[in-house]
């Protein structure tokens, strides 16, 4: 768990280190904070603000809570279905919530695919630079 992703860090690091070029560690940076920012803060920021304060429209008097797509409890306490009768680890989440969890899902991706093209780029220049040094 911790350990694996810490060495995964560390190796992403160093090898994004081996480029010597600033415009690959510049373009890395900017692609992972601009996934950051567009993808996996406002998605992140929806689900807090919705378990700490409620329904995003529910301070300007809108009742909408989102349409519940699994089982539930009713005001007594009985279970109702509506949509699927699975249960699962997104039990009692709204569709705007999966549509949140859907959205930090594409931006963690996103920012996994912009490390390792930058990586990709490191190593093809590595290669190139060890094609060009061969006698």
């Amino acid at each position: 768990g911790e350990l694996g992703l810490r060495a995964a860090l560390v190796l992403t690091s160093f090898g994004i280190a081996q480029s010597g070029s600033i415009e690959i560690i510049a373009n890395l940076v900017g692609g992972v904070a601009q996934n950051f920012l567009a993808f996996i803060a406002p998605p992140a920021i929806a689900l807090v603000g919705a378990r700490r304060w409620g329904a995003p429209g529910a301070a300007a008097g809108s009742d909408d809570e989102g349409v519940r797509l699994l089982p539930y409890p009713d005001a007594k306490g009985v279970i109702q279905y509506e949509g699927t009768t699975a249960r699962s680890l997104f039990s009692g989440f709204t569709t705007k919530d999966l549509q949140s969890v859907g959205i930090l899902v594409f931006g963690v991706l996103s920012s996994a695919a912009t490390i390792a093209a930058s990586l990709s780029t490191v190593a093809a220049q590595t290669a190139a630079e060890a094609v060009q040094q061969a006698p």
